[in-house]
């Protein structure tokens, strides 16, 4: 029968031994075995800590009984001191595992191996900023419930919604939140400190309703960012109008860049991005002897505020994002125009910004920095009578356009979006219920 394990912090049996030759104060020496606690394991039933290794007591003394208190004494203080030691690395585990320590480590990591690209990284940046104000930044991973991240998200969806110009800024802010979450917690799920992500069961974030008029039926003024709606014909006309007119869009060089918006369909950095070299520009004769005049961009980079190093051209996410757009003759003469203002000599070879920052376009270098150009070009939308619009809304024309007339896999690839769900539900403006419809019913 194998003998029973023994109890952690309890002395074996002694053996004393007599050393003449040692002098009076430490003649005798008392050496045992005792088990120390193994603080790296726990009985999930309990909480008890499991037993662990072995270790050699000594204690000296003038007489067998003193050696003998003096190994006790020397029990109880490696027991206090393996604690304690156990306590201090517990500390450090649980600093390591709370959310904020574990959220700036992805991040970290994402920026120097490229894995996320700057706007995205400031994005996060961004959301991490969000979670701080809340008490899940400092809650270790272990000890999130799902109702934890809930009410966090729920006070950045409040707090972000007060100073949103956006209807739904509070809930873009929340759902980057929930995404920087999502990678905290399937960090934990994949280094084994928990098993299930409390992300998962911490609800949906629902987008408001917008309110569609006033308690005395009246049509509702709505100054908010609709990020669903589409301009129609009649308002792309309006603000093309209203963008020519403007003295100031003409001095802060806005209005090339809202006319080339509404045909390239781009984002604002990207457009931002354009270089000469992007640019293609055909003369060529018809058959009826009638000049024509064919072009098309390339879309390749994006510009980005870093820090420390201003703003930055580079390229974009993903690969579909890479992708060259025809062009109608109206925005390839408009760009011909350009680039005989800019002094362009060889198109193809020109690497300065076809929107250049409007304080420089004497040189014609410099990128411009995409949010002072959506500052500004809130100005105009406002000025048009489109407080609702951003420039996003351009790109969102364009495809809603396109989706008329072309298969939405071609409208994708205009888009730059690897799959055509995104194109469906979130670039495609909805209309009413077309009348058609009764003759199949």
């Amino acid at each position: 029968m194998a003998r029973p394990t023994s109890q952690p912090g309890v002395l074996g049996s002694l053996t004393a031994t007599d050393y003449p030759d040692n002098g009076t104060a430490e003649r005798w020496r008392v050496r045992g075995r005792m088990r120390l606690f193994d603080y790296s394991r726990r009985d999930h039933a309990t909480g008890a800590y499991a037993t662990g290794r072995r270790v050699d007591i000594t204690g000296f003394g003038p007489t067998r009984e003193k050696a003998v208190k003096a190994a006790e004494k020397a029990a109880k203080d490696r027991m206090i001191c393996e604690a304690e030691k156990a306590s201090t690395a517990q500390k450090a585990v649980t600093e390591a595992r709370k959310v904020d320590a574990v959220a700036e480590i992805l991040l970290s990591a994402a920026g120097h191996s490229g894995e996320l690209a700057a706007s995205s990284l400031a994005s996060y940046r961004v959301a991490l900023g969000h979670l701080r104000i809340t008490d899940l930044a400092e809650m270790e991973l272990t000890a999130v419930r799902p109702t934890d991240v809930a009410t966090a998200l729920a006070f950045i969806t409040a707090a972000a919604a007060e100073n949103a110009r956006a209807a739904r800024g509070g809930t873009g802010a929340a759902k980057t939140a929930r995404a920087l979450l999502n990678r905290v917690f399937g960090h934990g799920v994949a280094q084994g400190w928990i098993d299930v992500s409390p992300v998962r069961d911490a609800g949906v974030i629902r987008t408001p309703r917008k309110r569609m008029g006033s308690a005395d039926g009246s049509e509702a003024v709505f100054n908010h960012l609709d990020h669903d709606r589409a301009l129609t014909k009649s308002e792309r006309l309006t603000l093309a109008w209203s963008v020519a007119r403007s003295e100031r869009a003409k001095r802060l060089d806005i209005r090339d860049l809202v006319l080339a918006g509404m045909a390239i369909g781009g984002r604002i950095g990207e457009v931002c991005a354009i270089r000469w070299a992007d640019v293609t520009v055909v003369r060529g004769v018809g058959d009826d002897g009638v000049p024509t005049l064919t072009g098309s961009v390339t879309l390749a980079a994006t510009v980005d505020r870093e820090a420390g190093r201003g703003i930055v051209r580079h390229e974009p996410k993903t690969e579909a994002s890479i992708r060259t757009v025809p062009v109608p003759r109206r925005v390839v003469a408009l760009l011909a125009r350009r680039a005989s203002a800019a002094g362009v000599v060889d198109i193809a070879t020109d690497e300065r910004p076809v929107f250049a920052n409007p304080g420089r376009w004497g040189t014609g270098d410099g990128w411009r920095d995409r949010s002072n150009t959506a500052a500004t070009l809130r100005s105009e939308f406002d000025a048009a009578g489109l407080p609702w619009l951003s420039y996003h809304g351009l790109r969102r024309a364009a495809v809603t356009a396109l989706a008329d007339h072309l298969p939405i896999r071609a409208v994708a690839d205009y888009a730059g979006h690897k799959s055509i769900r995104t194109t469906l539900d979130n670039y495609i403006g909805r209309s009413a219920i077309s009348a058609e419809v009764a003759k199949y019913l």
